[in-house]
């Protein structure tokens, strides 16, 4: 979901807006847009694992075999990884 729109100062009331501008912040705010639908993402796994570390120390403390939690814990781990690199690599296409 996209933050918002850029501000720049040519875009007050009562100005006629360049059209280039106008595609120069249309271009910021698809390329915001596309870091914050990877951060979300991101934050949706992290919140996914630290449930399934709650819900995983409940079982031990109630001693329940735990290894299916495990296997799933250490599979959300890696998609936090690779949902950490997809958003580095949409911040530093951003900053290029």
């Amino acid at each position: 979901m996209p933050s918002s729109i850029p501000y720049d100062p040519s875009l007050v009331l009562g100005t006629i807006v360049d059209k280039d501008t106008v595609a120069t912040l249309r271009q910021h705010s698809e390329t915001q847009s596309r870091i914050d639908v990877a951060r979300d993402h991101m934050n949706a796994l992290l919140r996914m694992k630290m449930s399934l570390d709650m819900t995983q120390r409940e079982l031990a403390s109630l001693g329940c075999e735990t290894d299916e939690i495990d296997a799933m814990i250490a599979s959300s781990e890696q998609q936090v990884r690779k949902a950490a690199e997809s958003l580095a690599k949409e911040i530093l296409k951003a900053q290029s």
